[in-house]
Parts: C-alpha cells; structure tokens; sequence
C-alpha cells in the first residue's frame, strides 16, 4: 500500500448515521467478462485507492436489483479479523427486506450461496455515497433469518445479512441507469 497519500483528518466529514432504505444487488452471473471494476491507479488523491471510478459492466439484459428495505432497520459495519500482521476488513451489510410473500422467498432463497456485489447508499443521500460490497476475486454473500414479528409489535420479513471479507471501497459511477426494469406479474 502507498503511504504517500496519507494526511491529517483534523475535520470530519458526512457523521450522520445510517444508510438509505434500499439495497442495490447483483449476483456475479450478471456481469459481462471482466464486468466487475475495482479502483485503478494512478491514485493521486486521498481516497482514491478505495474508490471504483468506472462502472461495472453488465451482460445484456441484466443490472441491478433494486431491493427496498424497511427504514430505520439497516446498517453497514466494518470489522478487521485476523491475527496482527494479517488483518483486514470485513464487511457485514445488516438489512431488512420487509415483508412475507411468494416473491420474496423465492428471490431470499435464490440468493443464497451466489457471490454478490452489493451496492448501499449512504443515508446522507445528496453526497451521493454508495459502499460495495464484494470484487471480482470475492463475493458478498446473504444469510439471515425470516421472522413474523408479533401482532402487537414489530414486523415481518428476512434479516438478511450480506458479508464480505474485503477492503471498504466506495462506487462513484451512477448505478440508477443500470437498475433492472420491474417484470410485470
């Protein structure tokens, strides 16, 4: 890693909590050869090693899956793990697909055990952040149970996870353009 870049953080930047209430997902079967970008050098500026510039590539008819989540119920973490000398990062997306259908349990079960990237938009929405999850040499994976909730509280739906062990790293293209178009039922 190049150390060259680094500077004093005397002033942070976007504290607010949270990130917005839906998830972008795409299983690597999505992805044309070679789709799936990561951050290329030269890295001139502060940030820059953790940033993807160019947009993922998709094969025709394919893109994004836009999930809804409930609001208020999601977070991303970043953990390290390993032994010293031999830490990094590990990434867990906690999210919440509300609901109870057909649908949405063919679709839960459907991507379990896929390797994913996964796109989370930071909950201040006009910076325009969204986090990945997952590259080209790992994927994110879902797990997480479903659960009723109670008639008195609470509600139902999966509280799904998606983990990957990886470096943080922010997508800067526009994703919306590659979202999929919804499927008439």
């Amino acid at each position: 890693m190049d150390y060259s870049n680094l500077r004093n953080l005397r002033v942070w930047s976007n504290g607010g909590a949270g990130i917005a209430p839906f998830a972008l997902v795409a299983p690597f079967s999505y992805f044309a050869t070679n789709g799936i970008k990561s951050p290329q050098a030269p890295f001139a500026a502060l940030g820059d090693q953790v940033k993807i510039t160019t947009a993922h590539q998709f094969l025709e008819g394919k893109g994004w899956l836009y999930y809804i989540l409930a609001p208020a119920k999601n977070k991303l973490d970043i953990d390290v793990v390993g032994d010293p000398g031999f830490v990094k990062q590990s990434q867990t997306a906690n999210l919440y697909f509300p609901g109870n259908s057909p649908e949405l349990h063919e679709t839960y079960q459907a991507l379990l055990n896929v390797p994913c990237i996964v796109l989370v938009k930071d909950s201040n929405c006009a910076a325009n952040l969204y986090m990945q999850l997952g590259c080209d040499c790992e994927g994110a994976y879902l797990g997480g149970p479903w659960n009723s909730g109670t008639s008195k509280d609470s509600a139902k739906g999966f509280s799904a996870t998606f983990t990957y062990d990886g470096p943080a790293m922010f997508y800067a293209p526009d994703p919306t353009s590659a979202i999929m178009a919804d499927v008439a039922s």
